[in-house]
């Protein structure tokens, strides 16, 4: 039996999930269409997930496929990579401070 080698995805989801708006693993998961169980064994490095989930994770991420197969430390950069926390935020029916409403 062949061990295929170790691929750094679960660092890189955590490492996104978090940089861009903090989101929780509920969050991200629903929003891919998996549990928050499974989301977690991805991110400890326990679950690889299939080609379709993991660009489901790259989109909702907003970063190319590619930065989640990196071995590569992601870059730091001032700019948020996706205004995705905004749509969540829409979708979850946050509405925040409105001028001109009490």
């Amino acid at each position: 039996m062949v061990n295929s080698p170790k691929l750094p995805i679960g660092r890189q989801v955590r490492h996104y999930r978090r940089k861009n708006g903090n989101r929780s693993q509920a969050a991200i998961a629903g929003l891919c269409g998996i549990t928050e169980r499974y989301l977690s064994l991805i991110e400890t490095g326990k679950k690889t997930p299939s080609p379709d989930v993991l660009t489901r994770l790259a989109r909702e991420l907003g970063v190319p496929v590619s930065a989640l197969l990196s071995d590569e430390p992601p870059a730091e950069s001032g700019v948020s990579l996706s205004a995705t926390p905004d749509i969540a935020r829409a979708l979850m029916g946050y509405k925040g401070a409105q001028p001109g409403r009490p």
